[in-house]
């Protein structure tokens, strides 16, 4: 007689369990210039990253102008950064052009 692994409960549940495990949290901070968006950012990591020294946040940075000042202020945090793999800025237009540039070719 073969024996099988017993599983116990339901599928669905087990489906639910195995998709929130593979879960990604995502925050969207938007707002006027000037508002307090890269300092509330900051903020955040810095006691994310304090609290659960081993969380790995990521952050993209979607600055409409040419000069990436957001990109360049959060680079410099402990948390994120280009040389731990964990930051990527975008700037002169908005990620929705960038990943149609890319999908063009125009890259």
């Amino acid at each position: 007689m073969n024996a099988r692994p017993s599983r116990s409960g339901d599928p669905r549940k087990r489906a639910q369990q195995r998709a929130a495990e593979r879960r990604v949290a995502v925050t969207v901070l938007n707002g006027f210039r000037g508002s307090g968006k890269t300092t509330l950012m900051e903020s955040l990591l810095t006691q994310a990253w304090k609290r659960r020294p081993r969380l790995r946040p990521a952050v993209i940075v979607n600055d409409m102008s040419t000069l990436d000042v957001d990109g360049l202020v959060v680079e410099e945090t402990e948390v994120v950064g280009h040389a731990q793999g964990n930051f990527a800025s975008i700037s002169g237009g908005s990620i929705h052009s960038a990943e149609a540039d890319a999908v063009r070719g125009d890259s």
